[in-house]
């Protein structure tokens, strides 16, 4: 219980004190904990063109690996397929979802980015 609670606060001091760092943990908790690196940077551009935002994505490949070094998720580099394409990439899994989505549903800046993606799905269908 103490290590459980220990990473809700630290993950709560992420999201306050560094956008970009929150905004990571912020999709890869949205897509179940586990997205490449990659997808991360296109879902954190999204976020940023619904609920506004700016981070220094050229920090984006050094954040996660602080938030590995932290305890907060983990990489793996592996090689992503597709029909056309096999290139190298990270995948990037939280280490405790229940934790983190136990704080995010507290954010406001979660909250109003899943309010945003249900917005625009609802105007497309």
């Amino acid at each position: 219980m103490i290590i459980f609670m220990e990473i809700e606060k630290l993950i709560r001091n992420i999201i306050v004190e560094d956008e970009l760092a929150g905004d990571v943990i912020r999709v890869l908790n949205l897509f179940n904990g586990v997205l490449w690196m990659k997808e991360i940077e296109s879902e954190i551009l999204t976020m940023y063109s619904l609920v506004g935002g700016q981070g220094d994505l050229d920090r984006l490949k050094d954040i996660i690996h602080k938030l590995s070094d932290d305890g907060i998720v983990s990489i793996e580099e592996m090689i992503r397929a597709s029909f056309t394409v096999s290139e190298k990439d990270y995948l990037v899994k939280l280490i405790d979802r229940f934790a983190t989505h136990k704080v995010l549903m507290e954010d406001n800046r979660f909250r109003e980015y899943i309010k945003a993606r249900k917005d625009l799905y609802n105007q497309l269908l």
